[in-house]
């Protein structure tokens, strides 16, 4: 339960919030309802009302979550409301409106009946994973936390001095190899401290480099947390989280730039148990979507070494920051209404196969499969679309790999898993929160984008840097006054 300052005013305010919130998606219904434009096809039609369907499936789950007293705005499925709304409700209705719903001279709403009724159905699975309790093997009668620091409270504190010097060799380690991995795909050291303003870049250099070397990105940053927290030397703090955005935006991956820009502050509400008020949210997301919007309009032309024009960045820039994500229902709509009609599903290649071979550098394998949704989307929208990187949301991945089962199966094993992430929060231990507000990120590229492969490997690579950081010891005596464990 959260304490008072982050869980509302009682009971009465849960109702008021209740009640608001249902005057308010009634309204919202009615207005998506009447605003249908008159003049739609009988597909259009069907589709704008399946939308609607998705949309009072959602708001009912919305309401029914504000209504239960443990709400909090940095739960998973908060997350996961807010960008279903975005990607199957908003964005769908406004391209029917500007007649702006095809993806590449193809017209999605083909499969939009079929896609919203899966939508509705797996989103009913993944709440029935986040909200049940299970009592297999005894789960329910634990009484100690798995992810409890192994510290003995008589003796074995682990020291400050430790983790701060583990937390360094983490940090080290997966800068270098990160450094390594830009070195490797063309810049030179001076064009990646530089941002690109300087230095050397070869005429070939691409996002490329080692998919595995990648990874270390996300081992940087759990680390970076713990010197953020124990190093009393600011100025260094400073210095490395600098030469860390710096290899992150050269990099030009945005899932690790929005972790290290939200985990700092949701470590900082988390571990003083208050939440943000409404106006600092606005301000923060606000904040956030300029330098998103900055970053997205500049790396390529950093990843490449081509100019960038500065004068591109305006309004427009902001509004498409997370286009490419909200759009993505496109491509989902085409992948349902392609298969399995025309198409086989691909029955584990990605969720499964894929995983298994990630790692794998294609120097060492040169007839390493390309990644599944390539083809994919090649079968079901076309193949300028797949040379474009396009992308279906994570629901999509599970459908076209196992089908309609598959959707329900996976978002009902996503529930669970959310729901498992989601109980870091409450336990009051560093090693806890660190993990969840680094995890927090990409609980949002698991949602947006058919990922599986690399977001095992990504979360691999946040939680054992953590393990290893808060479980390990580098000096055998122990300093009971630097003791480490809870805030």
């Amino acid at each position: 339960m959260l304490d008072e300052d982050i869980g509302g005013l009682g009971l009465n305010y849960t109702r008021s919030r209740t009640i608001i919130a249902i005057i308010g998606f009634t309204i919202i219904g009615f207005w998506i309802a009447i605003s249908k434009p008159y003049n739609l096809s009988q597909e259009l039609t069907g589709c704008y009302y399946s939308i609607l369907l998705t949309y009072t499936v959602i708001s009912f789950v919305s309401i029914y979550a504000l209504n239960r007293s443990d709400f909090d705005i940095f739960e998973p499925i908060a997350m996961l409301i807010i960008l279903y709304y975005g990607i199957f409700v908003f964005r769908p209705i406004a391209d029917i409106k500007n007649n702006d719903y095809y993806t590449f001279g193809v017209d999605p709403m083909g499969g939009g009946v079929k896609a919203n009724l899966i939508i509705c159905i797996s989103f009913f699975a993944f709440c029935l994973g986040y909200y049940k309790t299970y009592t297999i093997s005894g789960y329910r009668n634990r009484k100690h936390n798995i992810y409890e620091p192994l510290i003995d409270k008589s003796e074995n504190h682990i020291s400050k001095r430790d983790i701060l010097y583990k937390a360094y060799l983490v940090w080290l380690v997966s800068f270098i190899l990160s450094v390594v991995n830009l070195i490797i795909s063309g810049k030179d050291l001076t064009y990646i401290f530089t941002i690109g303003s300087s230095g050397f870049i070869s005429d070939e250099a691409t996002a490329g480099g080692i998919a595995t070397l990648s990874f270390f990105g996300c081992s940087m940053i759990p680390a970076w947390l713990y010197i953020c927290i124990f190093e009393k030397n600011k100025v260094l703090v400073f210095l490395l989280s600098f030469m860390m955005l710096c290899v992150f935006i050269v990099r030009g991956t945005r899932i690790v730039l929005l972790i290290m820009l939200s985990a700092p502050i949701l470590y900082y509400y988390i571990s003083k148990k208050k939440r943000p008020k409404p106006r600092t949210i606005l301000i923060g997301l606000f904040v956030t979507l300029l330098i998103m919007s900055f970053i997205q309009m500049s790396r390529y032309g950093i990843r490449t070494g081509s100019d960038i024009d500065v004068e591109e960045f305006s309004s427009v820039a902001v509004t498409n920051v997370f286009d490419a994500d909200l759009t993505t229902y496109k491509q989902f709509y085409c992948i349902v209404d392609k298969y399995p009609s025309q198409y086989d599903y691909t029955y584990g290649r990605a969720i499964i196969l894929q995983t298994l071979v990630t790692v794998i550098p294609r120097s060492l394998w040169p007839a390493k499969p390309d990644p599944v949704i390539t083809e994919v989307i090649e079968n079901a929208v076309s193949s300028r679309a797949a040379i474009s990187g396009m992308a279906s949301p994570g629901i999509g991945e599970y459908y076209f790999e196992f089908g309609v089962c598959g959707c329900i199966a996976f978002m009902f094993l996503l529930g669970c898993l959310f729901k498992k992430w989601n109980r870091l929060k409450r336990y009051e231990n560093i090693e806890s929160t660190i993990m969840f507000s680094t995890l927090y990120g990409l609980m949002f590229q698991i949602i947006i984008r058919t990922s599986t492969a690399s977001c095992v490997y990504q979360y691999l690579f946040t939680v054992l840097p953590i393990f290893f950081i808060s479980r390990t010891r580098l000096f055998r005596r122990a300093y009971r006054k630097e003791s480490y464990g809870t805030y």
